[in-house]
């Protein structure tokens, strides 16, 4: 790949390893935390996550922009390439102790993703893809499941606000796990049969869709429109997306609708 040769991927990867148990050790710890205007948490290791990932990938990078949930943009917004970075996805869980959580990295050239990395430090597993080149965890190719036909003992992973807003009349058992890029990434792996996320933004999905893609998951809109890309590049929440097995994706999809109360009716069919 032009511009990030196999050194640099290595070296971050492995930083966000080295990263990723220093954030598991700190876990163990007590964690300073305030609340976000938007509501949710952040610890004083999200801030130090990001902070280091941002350094290391200026040095390596160097004119390249970096957009990280906790300080936003790094850089001049002249390049066509952006670095997004969630430091710690899965705040709540990472605060209160529950193993589900990640460091995402991803490499985005004019809003296609291009490379990157899902690690989950408490669950030692580390997700990579490259554009062109499929998704490994831990060094070994992941696919989604086979299926033509959902199954009872199948999960669907859905978000909190999923829970919420949608009603889901599928024959899966279903989760909600509090981290985006660990349940898309679920789904690359044959963990998952399906993934629905209602509300998301960049940073949550920016490695976790290549990885998905890569591995061969469906992932589209909730008019069946492939997403290959990213349209907006700051904090705004995206639309609905679903992540699944390609031969139960329509099913899924027809299977996922909104309660009546729902706001954002231009999304659907």
């Amino acid at each position: 790949m032009p511009g990030l040769d196999g050194r640099i991927r290595r070296m971050i990867v492995e930083a966000v390893q080295e990263i990723g148990l220093k954030a598991l050790e700190a876990q163990q710890g007590g964690l300073r935390t305030r609340i976000k205007e938007d509501g949710t948490s952040v610890t004083q290791v999200d801030r130090e996550v990001e902070q280091r990932l941002v350094e290391i990938i200026q040095s390596l990078c160097p004119g390249e922009d970096v957009l990280g949930e906790e300080g936003g943009v790094n850089g001049e917004l002249q390049s066509t390439r952006m670095w997004v970075l969630d430091p710690i996805d899965g705040t709540t869980n990472y605060r209160f102790g529950l193993p589900i959580w990640a460091i995402s990295v991803g490499l985005l050239e004019e809003g296609a993703p291009i490379w990157g990395c899902v690690y989950l430090p408490a669950l030692d597993r580390l997700y990579t893809a490259a554009k062109g080149e499929g998704a490994t965890c831990n060094g070994r190719p992941v696919h989604p499941l086979v299926r033509t036909h959902l199954h009872g003992e199948d999960i669907l992973g859905i978000t909190s606000e999923g829970v919420k807003d949608w009603e889901f009349q599928v024959p899966p058992k279903i989760r909600a796990l509090g981290s985006a890029a660990a349940q898309a990434c679920f789904v690359a792996s044959g963990v998952y049969v399906g993934y629905f996320v209602e509300r998301w933004h960049i940073w949550d999905l920016a490695a976790a869709l290549l990885v998905a893609r890569e591995a061969g998951v469906k992932v589209t809109d909730r008019k069946g429109k492939e997403m290959e890309r990213f349209s907006h590049m700051g904090p705004e929440k995206g639309p609905p997306v679903l992540f699944a097995a390609e031969g139960v994706h329509r099913e899924l999809l027809s299977l996922i609708t909104p309660k009546p109360h729902w706001k954002g009716k231009e999304y659907l069919d």
